[in-house]
């Protein structure tokens, strides 16, 4: 199939007699992201041409079971709009550094952002520990800390992952695809936090979600299969994540999930944090790559970020809680080759 645009295969039809009038069985065949992602632009808009016809349901209360069935929620007020604001310069001015060391040489691309989908007029850009983006975690953390540990079930989940992704006009749909695959259960194995630092309206890109897929085995194989997407994707529903400066979409990572083209003259920032359970999992082996990140955060706890408290690398706990997990997770030959078995499952 080509990427330019999905194309309608018929089958079955004759051109001559009654078997003309018979109704005509059809298979739509859409494009799907390759392993080298070339090609995932013309991908995207190919959904688009079958999800502009599919229903947008509104959001529901934001509550952790709702989080649980739908795999996301929108949640209001998380960051004050002073603080959205702030992190925003920053984040503008983190970015110019960025793309300047990489254009000079001083830093590899890899060391300032993170690969992205359909990164045209789009970044993501890796964060540390500023303290303006520490003082919008903890701030944002007396919010979203309750839904966080509630839907994990766990007291003291750990940051795996920590940045800023922006668009621009011209960035282009992404294709649908999840950000980690986990083993389908309700208890997912990463939750994000999109924080919209200004407000978000339906021509800046709003990232799309498809509620219920993150425990649908078969929506995630439907989406890498080139003659089941139509058909699935037309059976589903979306929720947009418009949202005003300070609020957020928190998600599961295996939810389906796709940020949309940007048609505005306006800027979007998301800033993200995820979160892991304090727990050694049976993982993909997308998910043992963000442990390596959550190591080099240091391994913190939420409980830390709320209070602001944040380790050095040269502190003891810090080296010691990044050994045990590097050996735990990271090193694990048997829990490489069961995420090796599970890639290859599913």
């Amino acid at each position: 199939a080509g990427f330019a645009r999905a194309t309608r295969v018929r089958m079955g039809q004759l051109c001559m007699g009654t078997a003309a009038n018979e109704e005509v069985a059809s298979t739509e065949i859409l494009p799907v992201v390759p392993p080298n992602q070339v090609g995932d632009i013309e991908v995207g808009i190919a959904e688009a041409a079958v999800l502009e016809h599919v229903p947008q349901h509104p959001w529901p209360a934001a509550s952790i079971q709702a989080l649980r069935d739908d795999g996301v929620v929108l949640i209001s007020n998380v960051l004050s709009t002073t603080s959205a604001a702030t992190l925003r310069g920053h984040l503008e001015s983190k970015l110019a550094a960025s793309l300047a060391a990489v254009t000079s040489g001083a830093a590899n691309e890899s060391d300032c952002f993170v690969q992205v989908l359909a990164r045209q007029a789009r970044h993501d850009l890796i964060l540390t520990f500023e303290s303006v983006v520490v003082a919008a975690i903890a701030e944002a953390l007396q919010v979203l800390g309750p839904f966080i540990r509630g839907t994990l079930e766990c007291d003291e989940p750990l940051l795996a992952e920590l940045g800023g992704i922006r668009s621009t006009e011209g960035a282009p749909r992404q294709p649908i695809h999840f950000d980690n695959k986990t083993d389908c259960r309700d208890l997912p194995g990463m939750l994000t936090a999109f924080v919209a630092l200004q407000d978000v309206d339906e021509q800046m890109g709003p990232t799309i979600f498809l509620p219920g897929t993150h425990v649908n085995l078969e929506a995630l194989r439907a989406i890498k299969s080139p003659s089941k997407k139509a058909k699935f994707l037309r059976a589903s529903s979306i929720r947009l994540g418009t949202m005003p400066t300070g609020s957020c979409t928190l998600y599961n990572t295996t939810l389906l999930h796709a940020g949309t083209s940007n048609n505005s003259p306006r800027s979007r920032w998301l800033f993200y944090m995820s979160f892991v359970p304090a727990l050694r999992l049976v993982i993909s082996n997308s998910i043992r790559d963000v442990y390596k990140t959550m190591c080099q955060l240091g391994v913190h706890s939420l409980g830390e970020l709320e209070r602001g408290n944040i380790r050095s690398q040269d502190d003891d706990e810090t080296k010691r809680l990044t050994a045990l997990w590097t050996d735990q997770v990271i090193n694990d030959q048997d829990l490489n080759r069961l995420c090796d078995m599970w890639s290859q499952m599913t």
